[in-house]
């Protein structure tokens, strides 16, 4: 048996002889190894990129359009990811696209789909698009105009009570700083988000709701002592 590493381990993608080339150049002209350092990073994160690329762009189709932002809804949800879908766009948006490394790019994704590394990496983007989601829902609440997007005039009182309340939950949410679906909106945003629904909480209160209720929302809240 020749000398060298040996594996039972199966590549899906060919050997790229350009790089080869490369290193080999580099060492036989004695260049430092720092180059052949910068050769092999840079090579690995255009191969990275070339893959994660098909999967980013399948994620952001799962996202929900501005359409479904609501203000009278929940917020909208992310589609679930579907591997076998995901995998029919790779003949037409896979990573041959962007990269000349030949092989098996489907057997390497099934198995890559299989794996946790691709659990943590689709549990982090849902994280980061639930924020964004939940932002930009806030944002529709925030610029929403009451009469027109609303209807308040003929909205039942239970219903405007609803909305009472659902502003309210979410100044609450805006003040707690520990919120981690608003914690990548700017302070300054926040700030803003804040004047503007108590702006509207208070003229859905005082021209909105009936004397009784109008005494029940304006009650200070009681703070407890701990």
């Amino acid at each position: 048996m020749k000398a060298g590493l040996y594996t039972k381990y199966k590549t899906y993608l060919q050997r790229d002889k350009i790089i080869l080339k490369k290193l080999q150049s580099t060492n036989s002209q004695q260049r430092p190894d720092t180059v052949q350092n910068a050769l092999l990073r840079r090579f690995f994160l255009e191969l990275t990129q070339s893959f994660i690329i098909p999967l980013e762009r399948y994620f952001v189709s799962l996202l929900p359009l501005r359409k479904y932002y609501q203000v009278n809804n929940k917020p909208p949800i992310i589609k679930e990811f579907d591997k076998e879908e995901f995998l029919k766009t790779l003949d037409q948006y896979g990573p041959q696209l962007t990269s000349g490394l030949k092989g098996d790019w489907k057997e390497l994704y099934k198995h890559f789909l299989s794996t946790l590394n691709f659990s943590l990496w689709l549990s982090n983007r849902r994280q980061e698009a639930n924020a964004k989601i939940y932002s930009l829902y806030i944002e529709t609440i925030v610029n929403c105009h009451l009469e027109n997007d609303l209807n308040l005039s003929k909205l039942t009182e239970i219903e405007l009570i609803d909305l009472v309340i659902k502003f309210k939950e979410l100044i609450q949410r805006l003040e707690n700083k520990n919120d981690e679906l608003l914690i990548t909106i700017d302070q300054i945003f926040k700030d803003d988000y804040l004047e503007k629904l108590k702006l509207k909480l208070k003229i859905l209160i005082e021209e909105n709701l009936s004397d009784d209720m109008k005494i029940l929302f304006n009650k200070p809240e009681r703070i407890s002592s701990s």
